[in-house]
């Protein structure tokens, strides 16, 4: 499939179920959504830890898998702090539509 495949597929899946969250009238929707979300990053976290590998100097491939790492870890946590904010501001649905702008983002660099 390959990892750049892999990713935009990662991110599209991302954004319908952050969109179906965003118009969700009822539980089953925001479920839908949910599920879409997960596996959207499920395929990238294991897309892009395949990609750092791959590119990853074979004789120093632990240190970059640490930095790896690390990064992906600090990423989740000022991103939640980020949403924890933009729920604050905006409200649930601007937080995610928030979110949709970063998986936007994310595969405008893809392309």
């Amino acid at each position: 499939m390959g990892r750049g495949f892999s990713i935009a597929a990662g991110f599209a899946c991302q954004l319908v179920g952050l969109t179906l969250i965003v118009l969700a009238q009822n539980l089953p929707m925001i479920l839908v959504g949910g599920v879409f979300t997960s596996f959207g990053f499920a395929l990238n976290s294991s897309a892009t830890t395949a990609l750092a590998m791959d590119l990853a100097n074979p004789l120093r491939r632990g240190k970059a898998m640490a930095t790896f790492s690390v990064s992906f870890q600090l990423g989740a946590g000022v991103g939640a702090i980020i949403a924890g904010a933009l729920a604050d501001l905006v409200g649930f649905r601007g937080m995610y539509v928030g979110a949709m702008a970063i998986v936007s983002f994310g595969l405008v660099l893809l392309s």
